[in-house]
């Protein structure tokens, strides 16, 4: 398990499922496999398969332990939740469904790494995505119920009423149908807060609007110490992107435009610096900072 100090608070890396394979051509239609050859030293192994032409994705949460407060950041898929239906060949370019009732170990690795599910505080959530909210809720005597009942589940305001306006749109979506199953559950027990996305959750824990990838998508920002760290979320999906910046993936579909606008105004502003970035996607460690080569390109110094 990857930890990263950041001031007198503790960020731990727990993964739900790793080295996922998505097809490149897939997630971005117009990707640039050139610049991944000409990268294959950087890339091949945990990032990309180059032999099956694919990504490779890790899932995973982090929990932030600081002054006796544990926060969770994102809740990757979920054991369990049903995934399929219309729609599931056009998001991954295949029948494959890497979303689809998994049944992993993540809360036995959440609590072998001192989190049991009643020790977390508080839940943050870059986005409503479903791989992003899956371990909100669990399966108990045939009914949803929330995962964490001792914790705020810290949501967006915008960002909840998109997700829910895509469900009510399409209830029988494979990944809308998420806000049904993992997200819904917790609001109805009363467990949610919605907040506007520049809200500070407690002294040097705030969110940033970052929109594109979905409408009130958030970066979360940690600042102890004289240190700082970056929940990206789905700002950035993959190492590649560094290397070609202007590419976005099929996901970032909501808004195009606003996606890349966003990703470029973060890259620039944390090149070069000591800021942590904590990923969503990346492999190997998934956290670490960005930096340029002697090229000039972007690339990332992994923890």
């Amino acid at each position: 398990m990857t930890t990263v100090q950041i001031g007198d608070a503790r960020v731990h890396k727990v993964v739900e499922t790793e080295r996922e394979p998505e097809s490149f051509d897939f997630v971005f239609p117009r990707g640039n496999w050139e610049v991944c050859e000409t990268n294959r030293a950087r890339l091949e192994g945990e990032h990309i398969d180059f032999d099956r032409r694919a990504m490779l994705m890790s899932f995973h949460s982090y929990v932030i332990s600081h002054g006796g407060v544990n926060v969770l950041v994102d809740g990757c898929i979920g054991n369990t939740k049903n995934r399929t239906g219309p729609g599931v060949s056009r998001y991954f370019g295949t029948d494959y469904n890497l979303f689809h009732m998994r049944d992993t170990a993540y809360l036995m690795r959440l609590a072998d790494a001192g989190f049991p599910p009643e020790s977390i505080d508080y839940v943050l959530c870059t986005h409503l995505h479903c791989d992003h909210v899956g371990w909100f809720t669990r399966l108990r005597d045939g009914a949803w119920e929330p995962t964490f009942k001792n914790a705020r589940y810290v949501f967006a305001s915008k960002e909840f009423a998109a997700a829910q306006a895509a469900w009510q749109n399409n209830p029988e979506g494979p990944f809308e149908r998420s806000f049904e199953d993992s997200v819904q559950p917790v609001a109805t027990a009363g467990l949610v807060d919605l907040v506007q996305t520049d809200h500070e959750i407690r002294p040097g824990l705030f969110l940033e609007p970052a929109p594109g990838h979905t409408p009130g998508h958030v970066l979360i920002h940690l600042e102890c110490g004289g240190d700082h760290g970056i929940f990206s979320g789905d700002v950035i999906h993959s190492p590649y992107q560094l290397l070609d910046p202007g590419v976005s993936p099929v996901y970032d579909a909501n808004d195009f435009k606003q996606a890349r606008a966003t990703r470029d105004q973060l890259l620039q502003r944390i090149v070069g610096t000591n800021t942590t970035v904590f990923t969503a996607h990346f492999g190997e460690s998934s956290c670490g900072s960005v930096i340029a080569d002697a090229g000039g390109a972007y690339w990332f110094d992994f923890l």
